[in-house]
């Protein structure tokens, strides 16, 4: 059994206030995984108890066949990528994709291999060395990706990651992203409040409603057959209210 499961897992505050309820989901090698609805519906939050940022209320998290609910964050096997680039503007490009590998004092011939398999990947051989301030936005995002891409984590979690790019660079980074996840073939786990962005990338999609699962299915399932007034509305499509009028 390998992929990222989530199985009936909830997050309850001060033992009244569930803030996700009974989410179960499945992210295979193969999977684009969406996670969308309204701001703060709990998209953050399952990724945050999958990172080990958050814990568990109930339910069970497994990366494979190991439960890993108590695992500290370190060792999870899963790299979170948010908006915050968080970049060290004193580095270079390489500096900045290494800095994590030296922190966990990886040999230095390990760190430059697996930099430049990143580099690779994510086509940013060419800026290694050149300073932060020198390059795009668009770039900047690159290497965020590229710092998650060293890791070689078993799956991958993104939150709300694109927010600081406008809307043509936006979709140039899904783009790169999902051809990315094809290449490296691990699960990709995406939270957005966007639901234009969650039909681009997802190979399936989670509707939350406060918390709460409302439907699951593939981006032309999510369209041609929402579940309810809620789904409908939040993707922009008609729903059709079947009634009997008396």
């Amino acid at each position: 059994m390998t992929g990222l499961f989530v199985q009936h897992v909830y997050k309850i505050v001060d033992d009244v206030y569930s803030i996700v309820k009974d989410i179960n989901l499945q992210a295979r090698e193969q999977d684009r995984i969406v996670i969308t609805g309204p701001a703060d519906s709990g998209q953050a939050t399952i990724l945050s108890m999958i990172a080990g940022l958050e814990d568990v209320s109930n339910g069970d998290i497994y990366i494979g066949e190991q439960k890993i609910n108590n695992i500290n964050p370190k060792d999870r096997k899963v790299a979170l990528i948010r908006a915050n680039y968080a970049m060290y503007p004193e580095m270079t490009v390489y500096e900045n994709l290494a800095f994590g590998l030296k922190l966990r004092k990886f040999p230095e011939e390990e760190i430059r291999e697996r930099v430049q398999n990143a580099a690779v990947l994510l086509d940013l051989e060419a800026i290694l060395m050149k300073d932060i301030g020198e390059i795009s936005e668009f770039q900047k995002q690159m290497i965020a990706l590229g710092r998650a891409v060293v890791k070689e984590p078993e799956v991958y979690l993104l939150d709300e990651p694109f927010a600081c790019l406008d809307e043509s660079l936006r979709q140039k980074a899904m783009e790169e992203v999902i051809r990315l996840q094809k290449m490296i073939k691990k699960p990709f786990v995406f939270a957005t409040r966007h639901p234009e962005d969650a039909l681009t990338f997802g190979t399936e999609i989670i509707v939350l409603k406060e918390g709460e699962i409302q439907q699951v299915g593939t981006p032309e399932e999510i369209i041609k057959n929402p579940a309810d007034a809620f789904v409908a509305d939040f993707f922009g499509v008609s729903a059709l209210i079947h009634c009997k009028i008396s």
